[in-house]
């Protein structure tokens, strides 16, 4: 059974029985197996493993998997981008995968999986990694973009939105951001369309709803970015259970 917890700025998915297909996540992503369990990535095996930014993996696991995908606009989400390029192993700890795999998934869980967020993070930060805060331009633009309905807009719109011309705006998302506008729309569409999806929609409504051409379109994006098809991932029975956080 597929589980799905919407945090303010993180995705938290615990699943069983995963294997997917080479594909680069747009999320940093932070996948750690329960206890007795093994994960297998890129042709290595161990309990945690960590993927950057748009780097192409492929991972799998017989037993339960435990994934955070990192929202862009999470403050240790633009710390991770600086500290590694490539995936890496690592070891989350006894005590993380034993709450993990208790987690009573309901809405009041928000505080202790970001907590748990943090400490995986945290053991994945360099020493001399120093916490900077959003350009306030940035912050705003992008929430103008949280207030859109469908994410789709124009880059020269939100140029416009801050007073900026639209070179400066793309290159200035991009530093502080360390993904590209159309990347950002792009994984926001598709998370969108995913969880309507987990919430009964069809997959032709989802794809319409969020901006997508069609629903070939949508399928094809969404596997790109999770190694899966989507009605591999999603349309599975039981169906998917989906809590939102408290925030």
């Amino acid at each position: 059974m597929l589980k799905v917890f919407l945090g303010k700025d993180f995705y938290y998915f615990q699943s069983r029985g995963i294997s997917t297909q080479v594909h680069n996540q747009i999320a940093h992503q932070i996948s750690v197996v329960g206890p007795g369990d093994t994960l297998t990535w890129d042709g290595h095996d161990g309990v945690g493993c960590y993927f950057p930014s748009s780097v192409p993996h492929e991972l799998g696991s017989e037993g339960t998997l435990h994934t955070f995908l990192l929202n862009p606009v999470h403050a240790r989400s633009r710390l991770l981008s600086r500290c590694h390029e490539a995936s890496c192993g690592f070891d989350p700890g006894n005590e993380t995968r034993e709450m993990l795999a208790n987690l009573a998934f309901q809405p009041s869980d928000t505080r202790l999986l970001s907590d748990c967020l943090v400490e995986l993070t945290s053991l994945l930060m360099t020493e001399n990694v120093v916490e900077e805060p959003l350009d306030e331009r940035i912050a705003e633009a992008l929430a103008y973009i949280d207030e859109l309905e469908t994410k789709r807009v124009a880059a020269g719109e939100l140029a416009e939105q801050l007073s900026l011309s639209e070179s400066r705006f793309l290159h200035l998302f991009k530093e502080e951001m360390q993904m590209t506008v159309r990347k950002y729309l792009m994984w926001r569409r598709t998370m969108d369309g995913a969880i309507m999806v987990v919430r009964g929609a069809s997959i032709t409504e989802a794809a319409h709803a969020t901006g997508f051409t069609d629903s070939a379109h949508f399928a094809r994006v969404f596997k790109q970015i999770f190694g899966l098809t989507l009605s591999s991932a999603l349309d599975r029975q039981p169906p998917p259970i989906l809590v939102v956080g408290e925030y």
